[in-house]
């Protein structure tokens, strides 16, 4: 599914590129590819050094492992009621369950940034590199970035060299 929304909010930023010729939009879609394709690395990464880095009490890590487990297992009981028929009549109860779930983790996430601000500041801070960033890093260099992004409809490339930014949009029209 989130795969799904960044593919839609890189289309959405190219369709108001096209419309306004704002190169701030390629930043937009850049910076959907970039979060999103690096996701799920990055915060095992940033748990593992939060964890390690911070003084959080292990029961405090602890109710966010059972949190994000219970909404995992949620997801999955979801996904399987939308998908197989025999069970669609349980879909509003399972999502119901799994909306409060998430209301619980993110409650949980609001008390870690209040009591505990570096142990959040590691974790959920994620920062992106620009186009500048990345073209200043290869100014000179003849080398270029290469991103892309491979969406339900849609492979988005983002070329980025010392002195070019384009993004090529292909037709996903293969298996």
């Amino acid at each position: 599914e989130a795969r799904a929304r960044s593919a839609e909010g890189i289309k959405i930023a190219l369709e108001l590129l096209a419309i306004s010729k704002d190169g701030h939009y390629k930043e937009v879609a850049l910076a959907f590819a970039e979060r999103t394709k690096s996701t799920l690395l990055l915060e095992a990464f940033n748990q593992s050094r939060a964890e390690s880095v911070s003084k959080i009490p292990d029961g405090v890590l602890e109710e966010g492992r059972q949190l994000s487990a219970k909404i995992a297992a949620l997801e999955e009981e979801v996904f399987q009621a939308r998908h197989d028929g025999g069970i669609a009549d349980e879909l509003p109860g399972l999502e119901a369950e799994l909306l409060e779930a998430n209301r619980k983790y993110n409650d949980w996430v609001g008390k870690i940034d209040r009591d505990y601000p570096n142990y959040y500041q590691l974790k959920y801070n994620v920062k992106t590199l620009s186009s500048t960033d990345i073209q200043q890093q290869l100014a000179g260099s003849g080398g270029a970035f290469i991103e892309y992004f491979v969406g339900p409809e849609q492979v988005y490339a983002f070329v980025i060299t010392g002195s070019r930014f384009e993004i090529i949009s292909i037709p996903k029209d293969f298996p």
